[in-house]
This record gives structure tokens, sequence and C-alpha cells, in this order.
């Protein structure tokens, strides 16, 4: 996948995490850009080797909870 297309994906998810999450309608700058690293997260697990795997779904479950802890 080309980086650039794998960067719209990213700010895509991430822009739909932060309107889902009504972010959009606040001034909490950190919680939006938890979104868009949870969704970077996401592109990466994606795209990892499999034996990254583990490893890369255990940092998108450790966010995904640190950004509802946050909320």
């Amino acid at each position: 996948m080309a980086q650039s297309e794998q960067f719209k994906n990213i700010l895509a998810l991430g822009e739909k995490l932060v309107e889902e999450l009504e972010l959009d309608k606040s001034c909490d700058t950190l919680g939006r850009w938890m979104a868009h690293h949870i969704a970077e997260l996401v592109e990466r697990l994606k795209t990892c080797p499999v034996e990254e795997q583990d490893a890369s779904a255990s940092q998108c479950r450790s966010a995904i909870l640190d950004l509802w802890k946050h909320l």
C-alpha cells in the first residue's frame, strides 16, 4: 500500500472515531489525538507481519482502554 493511501486511511478512521465519540464538539485535544493514535495503531495492525500481530493487537487494546478511561 502506498504511504499516502495509508495516511488517508489513518486520517479517515481517526476522523470517524472523533465524530462517533463526539470529540469534534469538544475542546478535548488529547482525546482527539488519542483517537487518531488508535487509528494509526489499527492501520499498523492490518499491515504488520504475522509474528508482530499479537504485540500490535495488544497496543491497540491498551490505547482503546486508555481512551475510554480518558473519556
